[in-house]
């Protein structure tokens, strides 16, 4: 993981610095909210880890890469779990000051910029050239 001095004495990071992590080092997003909350809303990359397995201490967690835990608007359940990760894992974890609403709200305000190639065929399962045959094949092979 290559977090410099700074984020390592950090406890929490904003928006722009998700942003930062996600498109570097990369991050695993954790939110810590019940499974009903999550399912509500939550942010689409993030996992759904609620506070009280983090609790229990006994979780597999991959710390090769820094964690940053979420809730509804951030500092709560969310700070809290990033500590416990921080003493139990020796990760590399922060939680999100605005949280999940937060990110929400910010994602929604921005304009949409059309989406990379490799974003393109996550979506589509195919490149935008392929010819239809390709395309079916290339589908298929995404449901399976």
């Amino acid at each position: 993981m290559k977090t410099d001095t700074k984020m390592e004495k950090k406890k929490s990071i904003d928006l722009a610095e998700l942003n930062l992590l996600l498109n570097t080092d990369g991050a695993t997003v954790i939110d810590v909210r019940s499974e009903e909350e999550f399912k509500e809303k939550h942010i689409p990359f993030a996992i759904n880890l609620p506070l009280g397995k983090i609790e229990t201490k006994s979780i597999d967690l991959d710390i090769t890469k820094p964690i940053v835990t979420v809730c509804g608007t951030g500092g709560g359940r969310s700070a809290h779990a990033a500590e416990l990760i921080r003493e139990t894992y020796g990760a590399a974890a922060f939680f999100l000051e605005e949280g999940t609403f937060g990110w929400l709200e910010k994602n929604k305000e921005a304009p949409r910029k059309d989406n990379s190639l490799f974003q393109k065929i996550l979506q589509k399962g195919h490149l935008p050239g392929d010819p239809e045959e390709e395309r079916i094949k290339k589908n298929t092979l995404l449901v399976m």
